[in-house]
Formats: structure tokens, C-alpha cells, sequence
């Protein structure tokens, strides 16, 4: 936890924290991952929350980048591989109270 985070969310739960990390945000920013990371989307997916993830890290992030997870949403998972990309691709999706 750092001075920028406004919610901290235990982790030391095994597997359950996946649920909590997978739709604690109003964004879901995938960097990388394995399993446990697919299971965060997917959660995130099911509870509608936008994904962005990056395409310049292997891992999920990479592989899922412009698909859907499942015909349940009409949208895709929002690849971006500059942090200038990422920067647009939030501003996008974050509410505006956030932005101001």
C-alpha cells in the first residue's frame, strides 16, 4: 500500500482475493499475469467493469488484448502498449467525476 491508493484490499485470503481485486475498480488494468490473473478478468468481465490491458508485457495481458472473454459483452478487452495509450484509453472510460 502506498500514499496514492484510496482503498486497500487485503490479499493474504489464497484464491478469494481474486473476486475483490476482479471488480474492486471502476477500470480493471491487467499488466502481465497467469492464472490467477484470468480469474480477475473474468470476474471483471462478469461484473461489467471496463479491462485495459497491456500489450507490451507477456503474459494474459498480451493474449487477451482486443478479444472478449465470453458472448455475454459486445465489447473487447481495450489493448494499449504506451502509457500514453493507457492514459487515453482511462480518461475514455473513468467516470468524469474522476477526471476532474
Amino acid at each position: 500500500v502506498n500514499d496514492y491508493a484510496h482503498y486497500h484490499i487485503p490479499t493474504a485470503m489464497g484464491w478469494a482475493r481474486n473476486c475483490i481485486t476482479g471488480i474492486a475498480g471502476d477500470v480493471v488494468l491487467v499488466i502481465g499475469g497467469m492464472a490467477g490473473t484470468m480469474s480477475e478478468i473474468a470476474y471483471a468481465w462478469m461484473y461489467d467493469r471496463p479491462i485495459i490491458a497491456m500489450t507490451c508485457c507477456d503474459g494474459w495481458s498480451k493474449r487477451i488484448a482486443g478479444e472478449r472473454v465470453d458472448s455475454r459483452r459486445d465489447d473487447t478487452i481495450v489493448g494499449c502498449e504506451t502509457i500514453e495509450e493507457l492514459e487515453a484509453a482511462l480518461k475514455a472510460r473513468l467516470p468524469k467525476r474522476q477526471r476532474d
